[in-house]
């Protein structure tokens, strides 16, 4: 390069210095690639929805509270927040013995706990479910609310979301595992909105499920 009589025109083509292409550092600020499926952008990275509903629960006593769940066919019980257990004054049932076994985990733990009941209704209709669920001290983390381009989706198809964005502060404090899941999820088909994300039909509203970080979607 010293001999060369462009030495000093001679300029990079990707960040224009003066410095051969081949040796160029690639550019730190290079936002992630998309894939397009018909008018669905979805970067690399993706987030799996968990299928969650909002829905007023109520104790014997009549106290009622809006509250979130997470539903979850592959639980063999349900389980509710053992603070909400006091605090709504639910009614034991029972106390049993159980073997738990965490994902992902080779040990289990036996644990004697309350079994409650109570009932869920709707926010949006007069639906209603009895369900009769386990203690937990878990706690589920937080996800982020449904995008707005798949809220405004949803509203194009005249459907009401069970977990709408609206009041995201609220936790997540119980599950309905597999021995009520199908108590609330109704027969309906489900709606296709990609080919790894569907809105679910339950009793309090459709239910968001699949594939969806960064997921957006154009309307013709």
């Amino acid at each position: 390069m010293t001999n060369c009589p462009r030495k000093d025109f001679a300029h990079c083509t990707k960040c224009k210095k003066k410095h051969h292409v081949s040796i160029c550092p690639p550019n730190p600020n290079t936002s992630i690639p998309n894939r397009e499926f018909n008018h669905i952008n979805i970067p690399i990275n993706n987030f799996t929805h968990p299928q969650t509903a909002r829905m007023y629960i109520t104790g014997p006593t009549g106290i009622t509270q809006l509250a979130q769940c997470i539903l979850d066919g592959g639980s063999p019980a349900s389980f509710i927040d053992a603070n909400l257990i006091d605090k709504l004054k639910f009614s034991v049932v029972s106390y049993e013995k159980l073997n738990i076994h965490i994902s992902e985990s080779s040990t289990s733990s036996q644990a004697i706990r309350r079994c409650v009941q109570f009932s869920l209704s709707s926010v949006w209709n007069k639906n209603s479910a009895l369900i009769t669920a386990f203690e937990s001290s878990n706690r589920y983390t937080s996800h982020p609310t449904a995008p707005e381009d798949i809220v405004h989706f949803v509203k194009s198809q005249k459907l009401i979301l069970a977990d709408p964005p609206e009041d995201s502060y609220l936790p997540i404090e119980f599950l309905i595992g597999g021995d009520f899941y199908w108590h609330v999820v109704t027969t309906k088909s489900t709606i296709k909105v990609k080919d790894s994300f569907v809105t679910i039909p339950s009793s309090f509203g459709w239910v968001l499920s699949g594939l969806r970080t960064h997921t957006t979607i154009t309307h013709d």
